[in-house]
């Protein structure tokens, strides 16, 4: 993965446990994926001293706890602090968003050396991640952002959110 170009599929390898006939078909389903929306709610984006905050209602209503930090780079979700984790630079448009885009990550991850071996022990994984996504898309100069967050507690899934938005 370290020499795959950022934006590009992987190319197939015996170790991904699929033939080349199921990889190949994997990857047109990948090439196909498309976000579609599933309705429309008001969002309010305010800046004061350098923090972006949001306000919404409904289904969306969880980014009123999502603060970005401007001055320090950090995001803020309730009490969690997301760090920066990297510019993103999307080179292809075979993608959910069918655009170039490019922008920012925020990132939590705990523990921070999750690897296989932590999932040798399932009922006692604790796990948390939350990620911020930011961009904006070369094709139609629209923004896209996506706050995602997951926590595994004792084996369980406590929390499991994706909240895409396209304005």
């Amino acid at each position: 993965m370290k020499t795959v170009p950022q934006g590009q599929p992987m190319p197939y390898h015996v170790n991904l446990g699929l033939t080349k006939e199921e990889y190949a078909e994997l990857m047109g389903y990948m090439n196909n994926i498309e976000i579609v929306s599933t309705g429309a709610e008001e969002i309010s984006i305010q800046t004061k001293d350098d923090v972006i905050h949001f306000k919404s209602m409904g289904k969306l209503s969880l980014l009123d706890s999502l603060k970005i930090d401007l001055k320090n780079n950090i995001v803020l979700f309730g009490r969690l602090k997301l760090p920066f984790g990297d510019n993103l630079n999307i080179t292809s448009e075979k993608n959910a968003l069918k655009s170039k885009w490019a922008g920012y990550s925020w990132v939590l991850e705990e523990p921070k050396d999750f690897g296989p071996d932590k999932l040798k022990d399932l009922n006692n994984l604790k796990m948390k991640q939350y990620k911020l996504t930011l961009g904006k898309l070369e094709k139609t100069g629209k923004t896209y952002m996506s706050l995602k967050g997951r926590e595994i507690e004792n084996g369980i899934r406590t929390v499991d959110f994706e909240i895409p938005v396209l304005w």
